[in-house]
């Protein structure tokens, strides 16, 4: 960081009396750490959303053997992107196997009802 002397101390005078301004060469690390702290409770909060969604989907696995992607629009109250996104994930960390092709996608569940702790390991560790 660069420090122009001239801007560190700022004085001012009248007839009243003096005022001296000392510049805060800390304003942009406090900034960066709000932002920081900012973005870790973001990425919680994302985390903790990804890991309901998990649940959930186990939780309509147990009635069903596989999963389209509209029905998981459905089940989730989500878009299709993120839906699309979702499924990415499951299948690059092996949680859901993809079925079929183009029109006619489904998924299956790869991992045993046992292997929830894995499936939230799994999330700990990955990037999402």
């Amino acid at each position: 960081m660069i420090i122009q002397k001239t801007k560190l101390v700022e004085f001012f005078s009248d007839f009243n009396g003096f005022r001296v301004v000392m510049k805060n060469l800390n304003y942009d690390f406090i900034k960066n750490l709000n932002n920081r702290e900012s973005t870790i409770k973001t990425e919680i909060k994302k985390r903790k959303i990804l890991e309901v969604q998990i649940q959930k989907i186990m939780e309509f696995f147990e009635t069903n053997d596989e999963l389209t992607r509209l029905e998981l629009e459905k089940l989730l109250n989500i878009k299709e992107s993120c839906a699309r996104d979702l499924l990415r994930y499951l299948v690059k960390n092996d949680i859901l196997q993809k079925i079929g092709a183009t029109r006619n996608i489904r998924y299956i569940k790869t991992v045993g009802n046992n292997d929830i702790n894995k499936l939230l390991q799994i999330l700990k560790d990955s990037d999402f």
